[in-house]
């Protein structure tokens, strides 16, 4: 239908929608004007979307939460159920009476009040963004300027309340949890600690390092000691060997004694006097055999002090093998000692690793206790007052004007709207162009209207 049309129509029935826009009119603005005044006060909250400066070093990275999404989370805390019963919780005596009174007059009792009265203060607050910043208004409704700001503060204040609690509370639950985990490190440290001194104790380690170095040390003394030893025990075997056998002449021992180099000096003037008495007298002269007595006598002395002194190469020897023995069987004890000492102290190490791991744990709760100490001591939260809700002068509902544009637009509408239905439903040519559209033929010729002469 063109506007022509709808024009036509609006002028054909121009009683019926004067009536109707009339009265939609009266009613709509009779409504608007009748309901009673509301008066809204609101709050202004800035929240910090930075994270907790006492508990950002405990949650690193994975603590950091985006801004937007803080701020929004923030904003749903503040509309849920909690933040207004706290709120109804923080409302003054007598505002408490006036929800009562209310609650009365509408439910008769018939449901629980405190139910009711969360369920109004809910309609009747609300939180928005302010804009893209941190910036939180907080508003609430009522037909009394002091019950809007009271309804408006007592909403913030449960906000600020919910918000510290929702922080302190877990924190001082871990503070609970980390005070008995500080227990168990505790004991577990000092039972690390207590195997470690009994195990020392039970060992004799006093300084592990510094006495198996020196411990060490003496080991590789008596080592280089029978090193030593067992050279000269394998020389003195060897030269006790050689002075058992037919070679004890020739020891070194006693080419270098000196009563044997006098025998031997003795000897052999012996028998050179021997050989010149033989040549000159005979065998059988009794010089001679005087003289050859005396030598065999020489000899017989050689001999004696020969084996005297080769019985000497046998009494080095035995010493010898005594101290190789001796010095061979104290190595070895050192060396067990050493290997016992080692032992010792790898089990204290052993036991030292503990004692540290306990330490380290018993560290990482107290940092952790001490963290949720401070956590559960906190007193505030991450929103801070910009400004108090103060009693609105005038009412925020009804708006006069946009009652009346508002009651215009729909008594127009509605007004139209019949008209239209009406048309529809009993159709009428009411200008040139419905002729052309009913009949489905091109218009040719249009008559002007003749007014008639008046009666």
């Amino acid at each position: 239908m063109s506007p022509a049309q709808f024009l036509a129509v609006v002028r054909g029935r121009w009683r019926l929608v004067a009536s109707i826009y009339g009265v939609v009119v009266l009613a709509v603005l009779a409504a608007a004007l009748l309901r009673p005044a509301e008066y809204t006060a609101t709050a202004t909250l800035v929240i910090d979307p930075r994270p907790d400066p006492v508990a950002a070093p405990v949650a690193g990275a994975a603590g950091v939460v985006g801004a937007s999404a803080f701020l929004a989370t923030q904003v749903d805390i503040l509309r849920h159920e909690r933040v207004a019963r706290r709120a109804l919780e923080g409302l003054s005596a007598p505002t408490q009476e006036l929800l009562r009174a209310r609650w009365q007059a509408q439910t008769e009792g018939r449901v629980a009040f405190e139910p009711w009265a969360v369920e109004q203060l809910q309609r009747q607050g609300g939180a928005r963004l302010a804009r893209e910043g941190g910036v939180v208004e907080v508003s609430a409704k009522a037909p009394e300027p002091r019950l809007a700001a009271e309804l408006a503060n007592a909403w913030v204040r449960a906000y600020i309340d919910t918000t510290l609690e929702l922080r302190v509370q877990p924190a001082r639950q871990f503070t609970r949890f980390f005070e008995e985990r500080a227990q168990v490190a505790r004991a577990t440290l000092e039972a690390a600690q207590g195997r470690l001194s009994a195990f020392q104790r039970e060992q004799g380690l006093v300084a592990t390092e510094e006495r198996l170095d020196i411990e060490t040390a003496r080991m590789a003394a008596l080592s280089s000691q029978l090193t030593a030893l067992q050279a000269s025990s394998s020389d003195s075997a060897s030269r006790q060997a050689q002075a058992t056998g037919a070679q004890a002449d020739r020891l070194q021992e006693v080419l270098g004694d000196d009563t044997i180099r006098l025998l031997k000096a003795e000897i052999g003037r012996t028998e050179a006097q021997l050989q010149q008495l033989g040549t000159r007298l005979g065998d059988r002269h009794p010089q001679v055999q005087e003289q050859r007595a005396e030598l065999a006598s020489l000899r017989q002395r050689l001999e004696a002090e020969t084996q005297r002194v080769a019985s000497g190469v046998g009494v080095v020897d035995r010493i010898n093998r005594q101290r190789l023995a001796e010095t061979r069987a104290a190595f070895e004890a050192q060396r067990a000692q050493v290997l016992r000492m080692k032992a010792a102290r790898d089990e204290a190490g052993l036991l030292q690793r503990e004692v540290e791991q306990a330490q380290r744990s018993f560290d990482a709760v107290l940092q952790r206790l001490a963290q949720t100490r401070l956590e559960g001591e906190a007193t505030g939260g991450p929103a801070s007052v910009l400004g108090w809700a103060e009693a609105p002068i005038s009412p925020s509902s009804p708006h006069p004007l946009l009652a009346v544009l508002l009651a215009a637009l729909l008594g127009a509408l509605l007004a139209g709207g019949v008209a239209l239905g009406l048309e529809w439903r009993q159709r009428r040519v009411r200008c040139a162009e419905d002729v052309a559209t009913l009949l489905q033929l091109p218009l040719l010729l249009s008559l002007p209207r003749v007014a008639t002469p008046a009666r």
